[in-house]
């Protein structure tokens, strides 16, 4: 007696075995999946993407049309993640832009609000004004008490250059201000953001006192001074003839340029090193390209040792130690002008301004040990 197998008759021919493992579930005739996602799957994700391509992006919308947003909460996770108490009324205020308040003008008297041409809204103005002065004395104070030897012209190089608005704006965006400033734009401007740092500073200032407002600027835009080349910012032109005027001024001899060291004349890599003397004693030396760009750097080089901003020069100081400087002193009284510069001025001003600062931890003399009498 013979037996016939019926699923040998049922399968088609053509149609691979079950137990074949690279066609398992990817049949030729009957395929049920494809790139790992179901027949219907695939057709649906590509009619999804052909309707977005057809629509565009979706558009930039703010997080207050969402109904989860709690303003309130936003502006109290604002101050706890800076350290800040910004619950107060100067703070709603820090946040509200002018534009802001023109648009709330206009889109009331399309409405036809009774009064809408009288009223006033209040903006940031006033609290913008206020931080940037205090930005303005405490980066002054704070740039000459770690460079006291830079002449007058390098500091003001400096607190212009963290008062820029990119600067304040990127700060201001780090810090997360984007999502609270209530403004006609978005995303936010530039100056829009800067502005409400500055404002924010001045809230700060306003709420918790100016001592407070100076630490908040030490901490989050005085450090952006830390990748910053002092020298290359501030772009001092002729710097082999500011040399000649200081020696001059201090007495001493006119500088002279040597040539150290020289490799690769012929090639396209050459390499000179000069040397800047005065009385016999080198004051500076640098490499450079051709004799003439050495010989530029070199002068440079000498004016870095001059003013004390060397890359191995004393790192600036932050923390404890910044916030207790004595702010008054080192901001009324500026360093030295570059055509007044000399060595032995800049310490004079620095021991003056030293007897009116108190004595900071490392300074303090060490405390003698206390013999008890047995």
């Amino acid at each position: 007696m013979f037996y016939i197998c019926t699923a040998s008759i049922l399968r088609p021919v053509d149609q691979p075995q079950m137990n074949d493992a690279k066609s398992f579930g990817t049949s030729m005739r009957y395929p049920t999946q494809a790139g790992g996602f179901s027949r219907w799957d695939v057709k649906t994700r590509r009619a999804f993407f052909n309707l977005r391509r057809e629509v565009g992006p979706e558009p930039l919308r703010h997080r207050d049309i969402w109904p989860n947003w709690n303003y309130e909460a936003e502006l109290y996770a604002f101050g706890q993640r800076l350290g800040e108490n910004t619950t107060g009324p100067a703070f709603r205020l820090a946040f509200i832009h002018e534009s802001y308040a023109r648009q709330e003008i206009e889109r009331r008297k399309q409405l036809q609000i009774e009064d809408a041409h009288q009223m006033v809204f209040a903006d940031q103005g006033a609290l913008r004004d206020a931080g940037a002065d205090i930005v303005q004395h405490y980066i002054s104070a704070i740039c000459r008490f770690n460079l006291p030897y830079l002449p007058e012209e390098g500091i003001e190089t400096l607190t212009k250059y963290l008062l820029k608005t990119d600067v304040l704006a990127n700060v201001s965006r780090h810090i997360g201000t984007s999502d609270l400033i209530q403004c006609a734009e978005l995303p936010p401007y530039e100056t829009t953001l800067a502005d409400t740092l500055l404002a924010v500073i001045g809230a700060l200032a306003e709420e918790s006192g100016t001592t407070r407002a100076q630490h908040f600027v030490l901490d989050f835009l005085v450090t952006s001074l830390l990748d910053v080349d002092i020298d290359e910012l501030w772009g001092l032109k002729n710097p082999m003839s500011v040399v000649a005027d200081i020696l001059q001024r201090e007495g001493r001899a006119e500088p002279e340029t040597r040539l150290l060291r020289r490799a690769g004349d012929a090639t396209p890599e050459a390499i000179f090193l000069i040397g800047v003397y005065s009385d016999k004693k080198l004051i500076g030396q640098s490499f450079g390209e051709t004799l003439l760009i050495a010989e530029e750097m070199a002068a440079r080089e000498t004016l870095r040792n001059f003013f004390r901003t060397t890359p191995s020069r004393k790192p600036m100081v932050f923390g404890k130690q910044a916030r207790a400087v004595n702010v008054p002193v080192w901001s009324n009284t500026p360093n030295l002008r570059l055509a007044d510069w000399t060595e032995v001025d800049c310490k004079g001003l620095l021991d003056s301004r030293l007897t009116q600062e108190p004595l900071l931890e490392q300074q303090q003399p060490p405390k003698k040990a206390q013999i008890s009498s047995s």
